[in-house]
């Protein structure tokens, strides 16, 4: 078994996996350094999932794609991943991914998933999407909040528009009303949020931390109105648009990220976001679809 020592980034120790007998066959836990309202950050969980592939001497090529099924919460504690290569050949490898743990006398699947990786090539390339032009991270003030989940305050985010200013919470839309008007937070205009991000403390990026990144923007909903209400990653996908030269170049320096949303209806909505280098490479892009209860 791979251990980290106590001195390990809390995000390295999260990413020990042990081998099983089988090939493909992974044991791991999760972290309490990333503890969520309900189970883990969402994002390290995806970082767990992407580790199992990349520990993997089968694998081949760069993560290019990754989908994720959030099937049912994380429970704090030991899990097993699973995967199988479904289809190989000399540049792209299919990989599926299941995260199950026991509950009982029952192995339940809690988390489901599909890799591509692809060996890149050297050919004609372009980027059509600017980073947008914005203050440097250093000028910016840290977004800290002490009473929020463990891992909010596992990242230095700063925000240049769009940050969090939740306040109460709110099981139905009656109550929703009173505590926007309790509080005098009106609906905002929109769902957009502009941050530079890095892990905290610092961390040299690479494919599983670049997953967990991408999940490091609040659901939607609640910037919309800030009130808490029950929310949470039912699906998400990551399109990594680097090369591992390329992430490791990034060093632990910023990641600037654009985050915003399509459309709430009917208990369920979309957010995406776009992820760059400070020297402006687009490095990922990522889908999500969120429930919401009230």
């Amino acid at each position: 078994m791979l251990r980290a020592s106590e001195s390990a980034h809390p995000l390295d120790q999260a990413l020990v996996l042990e081998a099983g007998k089988q090939a493909g066959h992974w044991r791991g836990s999760t972290h309490p350094f990333y503890r969520n309202m309900v189970g883990p950050y969402g994002g390290v969980t995806a970082a767990q999932m992407l580790q199992a592939v990349m520990l993997d001497e089968r694998r081949i090529g760069d993560p290019m794609s990754l989908t994720l099924h959030y099937a049912a919460p994380v429970a704090d504690g030991p899990f097993q991943i699973l995967t199988q290569i479904k289809r190989s050949n000399r540049s792209t490898q299919h990989w599926a991914i299941d995260m199950a743990q026991q509950q009982g006398d029952e192995t339940v699947v809690v988390m489901t998933g599909m890799l591509i990786s692809a060996r890149r090539r050297e050919t004609w390339s372009m980027q059509e999407l600017a980073m947008p032009q914005v203050a440097q991270p250093e000028t910016l003030e840290r977004f800290h909040r002490p009473q929020a989940p463990d891992w909010v305050n596992s990242f230095d985010m700063r925000y240049v528009q769009g940050d969090m200013q939740v306040r109460g919470k709110a099981q139905d839309q009656a109550s929703l009303d009173r505590a926007l008007e309790r509080f005098g937070l009106p609906e905002v205009n929109d769902s957009k949020s502009l941050l530079w991000f890095r892990d905290e403390p610092l961390r040299q990026l690479d494919f599983p931390g670049l997953a967990s990144l991408c999940d490091i923007f609040f659901p939607r909903l609640l910037l919309r109105r800030p009130v808490w209400v029950p929310a949470g990653t039912i699906s998400m996908t990551v399109y990594f648009h680097c090369s591992q030269q390329e992430v490791d170049a990034i060093g632990s320096d910023y990641l600037l990220g654009l985050a915003d949303s399509s459309r709430f209806h009917r208990g369920f909505f979309d957010q995406q976001a776009y992820l760059w280098s400070r020297q402006g490479a687009l490095i990922a892009s990522t889908q999500q679809m969120v429930y919401y209860k009230l």
